[in-house]
Parts: structure tokens; sequence; C-alpha cells
């Protein structure tokens, strides 16, 4: 029996979600749809247009509510490695799913075909909303280095969590080899949630993107002052008042004063020696 037309349109969604997060689009008919959510065909088609129009849909919402989730755990923590530790911690969560359904987004962009060129670009437009959110929270972060853009550090992280997100749903399959083979798994899977935790606890990741602490010395705006009176202003570890015995202003190289000085005579002398050389 079909479900009332007041059914809400947010937990239908949800359960369309967990449908085709479970088996992907190209293996979920419209018929396991209806048989999941308890919602007839029609009522599908009149809502959504088409199968790919339910896919759209439970995209945007599933994506919606990933970037509030993210908001919420960046607006919790402070900026820096604090934030870029809690991202890949909740990433690590997917490890803990019994159905390893890995990310709904990240299954989708791994299944893409080239008739649905749609959804590549539905997910190419979330993934860049998420990767702007992670951006915005380092360019509040201290210490990247000058050639590491937030740009490119946020990409960096995203790029992480994916590959956290297909690990975990890899682990579906490993497990089901590892049955059918008589094999123990625990070690398998131990091994990659072992080596992330430790990449996350000694914050590697963000320490891969920022400077080194307290190694760097102290920089002032300092006025250096030169034996000839020149002064000018210039960064240095030196302090705020450093003073030179020569510069450019006086510097016979700079000035074009630059002359030989044959105090010895030893360039007559060496003429005198060849005088005769050529004759």
């Amino acid at each position: 029996m079909g479900r009332p037309p007041s059914y809400d349109h947010t937990m239908l969604l949800r359960e369309i979600i967990d449908c085709l997060w479970e088996r992907g689009y190209a293996a979920t008919p419209i018929s396991v749809i209806v048989q999941e959510t308890g919602v007839n065909a029609a009522s599908l088609y009149a809502r959504f247009g088409s199968k790919k129009g339910i896919m759209l849909a439970a995209l945007d919402l599933y994506a919606k509510e990933t970037i509030d989730a993210l908001e919420a755990l960046l607006a919790a923590t402070q900026p820096g490695a604090g934030q870029v530790r809690a991202i890949l911690e909740h990433a690590m969560g997917s490890f803990e799913d019994p159905r390893a359904r890995g990310c709904f987004l990240v299954n989708t962009v791994t299944n893409i075909s080239t008739d649905t060129p749609d959804f590549a670009m539905a997910v190419a437009d979330y993934m860049e909303q998420i990767r702007g959110r992670i951006k915005d929270a380092l360019k509040r972060a201290p210490g990247l280095r000058p050639e590491v853009t937030p740009e490119d550090a946020a990409l960096y992280v995203q790029v992480q969590v994916w590959g956290l997100k297909v690990m975990a749903r890899m682990q579906k399959n490993l497990c089901r080899n590892a049955r059918a083979g008589g094999k123990s798994l625990l070690g398998e899977e131990s091994l990659a949630k072992r080596h992330f935790r430790v990449y996350i606890a000694e914050s590697r990741l963000y320490r891969s993107l920022t400077m080194k602490e307290k190694i760097h010395p102290k920089v002032y705006k300092a006025k250096i002052t030169c034996a000839c009176g020149n002064q000018v202003e210039l960064l240095s570890t030196k302090g705020e008042t450093v003073h030179v015995e020569i510069c450019s202003a006086c510097h016979p190289f700079f000035t074009g004063k630059q002359r030989f000085l044959d105090t010895a005579g030893r360039i007559d002398r060496f003429r005198k020696k060849y005088a005769n050389l050529n004759k």
C-alpha cells in the first residue's frame, strides 16, 4: 500500500538515500525504491519526474546535511591543526559503519558513467562547496607555508577524506573475500585504521602544510644607518637599529667611483717587464 500524499519529503529522501547508498544508482531499480520507501512509483515520478530526478534530489539533501555538519564541526573547533584533526576523525567514523557504505557523494563519483553527466556536475558543485568551507577555515589557520594557499590546503585535506571514505567502502569487499577464503581480516582492517589514527594523532597532515614552530628568528622593522650617513628601513633579525660601515650609497661598485689602486707599483713593473715582448 502506498504512503498517503502527506508523507514527509525530507524523511522520504533520507530513505531513498539509504536505498541508493547501499546499492548504487545503476543497481537500484524503481521497484526497490518503492519497496523500501512504501511510496508507489506514480507518486515518485510525480514528485521527482524521473529516476535521475530522484538521484539528484537525494544528492542535494545529502550534500546539504554534510555541509551543515561540516560547518558545525569547524565552528566548534579552534582554527588550525584542531580543525584538520576533527575533519579526519569524522571521516574515520566511516570505518565504524557496519554496512561499510563510505560516502554517498564519493561513491557516486566512483560509479558515474558517461550517460549521467548531470550527476558529475552536481557532485563537482557539492565538492567545491565543501572545499570552500574548509578553505575559509584554513584562511584563519596559523602558520601555513608561504607556498601553500588556503585553496591548495583545502584540496589536500579533502583528498585525504576521500581516501578514507573509499577505504571504508572497500572494507565491505575485503570482509566478504576474507570470509570466503577462511581468513581473518582483523589485521587488514586494523592496519588502515591504525595508520590513520597515528597520522591524525600526530597531526602529520597539518604539519605538512605549515611551517615548523619556534625555529624562525624574530623579524624587526629596522632602521639601518651607514657610516656615510645614509639611512634605510628594512626587515632584519638583528634588532630595530642596525649600524653598518658601508652601503650602496657609498660603496664604489654602486657609485661608479671604483678605481684600481697600484700602491706597490706592480702594474708599472709588469708593463716594463713585457714591454719588448711584441717587438
